[in-house]
């Protein structure tokens, strides 16, 4: 049960107004260094558990176990086929990763856009971005693209996005498209570059991208409709992130598109936040990552 949020007061009428006008908004220092270090380990555990599983099948020559966090899991990648997933999901499940959504900061992010009664959306990715690998490119979209079945009516979806190392034009930083929320929901097209899909080209006519240059514990969030991408990491160092979402627990048609998810947070009823056991058996499956 997430503790009292007394010591997280949200955001700031101007900050929740930049929100809507703009789309987006970078909070600098939202999230403490020391509330990422759990989540860092299950990254950690993840890269040590595919180097063995790699190994074991004589993908490696070299698990680089002597290296850190921010270089190993690029040594690793050089000695693979560019086609082994950028987006981590079932291997970090862990109870730090079901705690991030009650991290009080977020919960009064979540509390100050959408109200009281926040459900974590299924819709979550840890990202490794080894250097210099082109088949891990995210170009254009909206998360709504991503959403089952999306509609208008499913509400406000607040996504979140935060590094656990520097990001900027180099090393693989978010671009955003400020205002592009405003066009509403848009089309998905197949693009000629890299057999990709996102929007069309000519949907960023009119838009000059901002490239959210962030630290560990910076925040970035963004709406369902924000057009938005990822540059390529062409840095020296592995990009480590993490995106969550919420959405409005009251409105029961995304809950049901959301089977993944968990209640996180009620003022009116605490108890209706589901434990980590329920949340888990929903990722109890064998599937790639």
């Amino acid at each position: 049960m997430p503790a009292t949020l007394s010591a997280a007061p949200g955001l700031s009428s101007p900050q929740v107004q930049q929100f809507e006008d703009e789309g987006f908004l970078v909070l600098r220092g939202a999230l403490d260094k020391p509330s990422l270090l759990p989540l860092q380990r299950v990254f950690e555990q993840a890269v040590d558990k595919q180097a063995n599983e790699w190994f074991a099948k004589g993908l490696l020559k070299d698990k680089a176990e002597g290296l850190g966090f921010t270089e190993r899991y690029g040594a690793l990648r050089r000695q693979l086929p560019a086609t082994f997933s950028n987006s981590w999901r079932r291997i970090l499940v862990s109870p730090a990763l079901y705690q991030i959504w009650q991290h009080l900061a977020l919960l009064a992010i979540g509390r100050s856009l959408l109200g009281d009664e926040l459900w974590a959306s299924s819709t979550w990715n840890g990202r490794p971005r080894a250097p210099r690998q082109p088949l891990q490119t995210i170009d254009w979209h909206q998360d709504a693209h991503y959403c089952r079945d999306y509609n208008p009516s499913d509400g406000r979806i607040v996504s979140i996005w935060f590094p656990f190392v520097h990001v900027d034009e180099t090393s693989g930083c978010l671009q955003v498209a400020p205002k592009s929320n405003k066009r509403g929901y848009r089309p998905i097209a197949k693009l000629k570059r890299n057999n990709l899909v996102g929007l069309a080209d000519e949907e960023l006519n009119g838009f000059e991208p901002y490239s959210c240059i962030m630290d560990p514990g910076d925040v970035l969030l963004f709406t369902e409709l924000t057009y938005h991408r990822s540059l390529d990491n062409n840095s020296g160092y592995t990009r480590w992130s993490l995106d969550i979402r919420y959405h409005d627990a009251r409105n029961t048609e995304i809950i049901r598109k959301n089977p993944g998810g968990y209640y996180c947070y009620s003022a009116a009823d605490p108890s209706r936040v589901e434990p980590y056991e329920k949340w888990l058996a929903q990722y109890d499956y064998e599937g790639e990552f």
